[in-house]
């Protein structure tokens, strides 16, 4: 590795693109729009005054927001605050600077300027033989990027488990939610405040303390947790607080969604006793009337937390009181429509946490990858470049491919025993299956590398599910011995693309 200064790699382009207001975002268009605010797409244009095709691929930071973004088509620059940064294309691989710059934490100046602190970053570059080795710094991109893949695809399958959850409930209870009735909250639960501890009580380790920040994101927080000694008064053991406990936050900010909302204490939790703080609500259900699953989907409706955002109290720190909350009106459905929608809750709730563990695991792996790339410590001989294909093969994608980047194009038969995927060799063995009847049903169509290892690799992911391995640099050289095989056989003819100019490979079966 050698170490480089920022402005050795990178340039400011900014003043090369011409800024558009966020007035004039469209909700659709030719060209994304690109700002410093949160979202990776803040709008969209048909201007194509605004794009600047000669700094791409372009690294955007928020000047204000810190946010980093990377964009390899042609963009538009949203105005305030968004900096159009260039790498130096004879320096380092822009992809890979930009997963660099993401592991940069930047102290912190509120809706100041912190591009003054990103110009003092040095930049890791590795090196071969006294000069810039961009094969490696492509491998680090795609490794990185891979996995920042899998954890997108996690948080993916946890949203998509939160909705299901909701569409049950709506289909389960919608009637029932459709007009109020006599019946409040007061009717159904009682609430117990927590204790007023002092920051003077905790210490490193001991019982754990549930503070308000534990609950007021709608899930517990364990990061959030402080501690007490285990030798507390008797008059405190009625603040103890259990798994499987309900949960609700009575304070937050004024103009945000952080209070009122409600989680559980997890079942499966690290710890077997904790203490409530103050501010801290548990709902205490009556369990011959409602489910504590139901309750906690309950307060979730939009119309549920709108009653308790219009009672706050304060300036800034917004405030419920037990009142509040009993005053909630709602039809109380049966208990035991309620004790079914907790059965199917709980199963949800098994399958969520096998995903956020892996989350949490995918997380750490991207933070140890990431530390070890960029301090030239990962091994990385095994992790196969982006566009590493056989020669013979390597080619842009097909018609057939761009319309349909998702679905597969043929049919990959499952193996007779899944266990064929555990191990090296039988991976390989099912690649060759599966290329054979790819061959098979391909008729004389062109003959793409790239559709049938995506293909594949979807194919794998879903017979494997969590477990799924991934193919590298051994299987396609295998690849690579079988199609020239092919070619031999006759089942594969090679041409070419006078449309393209290039070489084509194609089926031989019309």
């Amino acid at each position: 590795m050698r170490i480089y200064p920022f402005s050795e790699v990178i340039t400011d382009a900014t003043s090369k693109f011409r800024k558009i207001k966020a007035s004039d975002y469209k909700s659709d268009g030719r060209f994304k729009i690109i700002d410093q605010g949160q979202k990776e797409v803040a709008g969209y244009t048909d201007d194509e005054s605004l794009i600047n095709r000669t700094h791409s691929p372009i690294i955007v930071f928020g000047d204000h927001t810190r946010a980093l973004k990377y964009e390899d088509s042609p963009i538009a620059l949203g105005a305030d605050g968004a900096k159009a940064l260039s790498v130096k294309p004879a320096i380092a691989n822009a992809l890979y600077v930009y997963y660099y710059l993401r592991t940069i934490k930047l102290k912190e100046a509120g809706y100041s300027r912190h591009f003054k602190f990103l110009k003092q970053v040095e930049i890791p570059i590795p090196e071969k033989d006294g000069e810039p080795d961009f094969d490696d710094q492509k491998r680090i991109a795609h490794l990185l990027g891979k996995v920042e893949g899998l954890i997108a695809r996690r948080k993916q399958h946890l949203q998509q488990l939160d909705d299901l959850l909701k569409s049950v409930f709506l289909e389960m209870f919608g009637e029932f939610l459709k007009d109020d009735s006599d019946s409040s909250l007061a009717d159904c639960l009682k609430i117990q405040q927590g204790f007023a501890f002092k920051s003077t009580e905790f210490i490193e380790y001991g019982v754990p303390v549930i503070k308000i920040g534990t609950v007021n994101k709608g899930f517990f927080d364990y990061s959030t947790l402080s501690f007490i000694d285990e030798g507390y008064p008797e008059k405190v053991r009625r603040y103890e607080i259990f798994p499987g406990d309900l949960l609700i936050s009575l304070t937050g900010t004024v103009g945000k969604d952080d209070y009122g909302n409600t989680c559980f204490v997890p079942k499966d939790s690290v710890y077997s006793t904790y203490l409530l703080n103050q501010r801290v609500g548990k709902l205490i259900c009556h369990k011959d009337v409602v489910n504590p699953y139901f309750i906690d989907a309950f307060m979730t409706l939009p119309k549920v937390k709108a009653a308790l955002i219009k009672q706050n109290r304060g300036v800034r720190q917004a405030n419920l009181s037990n009142s509040d909350i009993y005053n909630i009106h709602l039809s109380i459905p049966p208990i035991e429509l309620q004790n079914q929608f907790a059965a199917i809750v709980e199963k949800v709730e098994n399958l969520k946490s096998r995903y956020q563990q892996s989350l949490t695991d995918l997380e750490s792996l991207y933070g140890a990858l990431s530390q070890k790339a960029f301090k030239g410590e990962l091994d990385l001989s095994r992790v196969v470049l982006p566009a590493e294909f056989p020669d013979i093969v390597e080619e842009e994608k097909t018609d057939v491919e761009e319309k349909q980047p998702m679905d597969p194009l043929f049919e990959l038969p499952a193996p007779a025993e899944l266990a064929v995927l555990q191990t090296a060799e039988g991976r390989k063995f099912l690649l060759g299956e599966w290329l054979n009847a790819w061959l098979e049903q391909m008729g004389d169509a062109p003959f793409s590398v790239q559709a049938f290892m995506d293909t594949a690799r979807q194919r794998l992911g879903e017979l494997a599910e969590d477990d799924a391995p991934d193919w590298g640099a051994a299987e396609y050289d295998e690849l690579k011995a079988w199609v020239f095989e092919a070619l031999e056989q006759g089942r594969l003819t090679q041409g070419y693309d006078d449309a393209n100019n290039r070489v084509q490979l194609k089926g031989a079966n019309p």
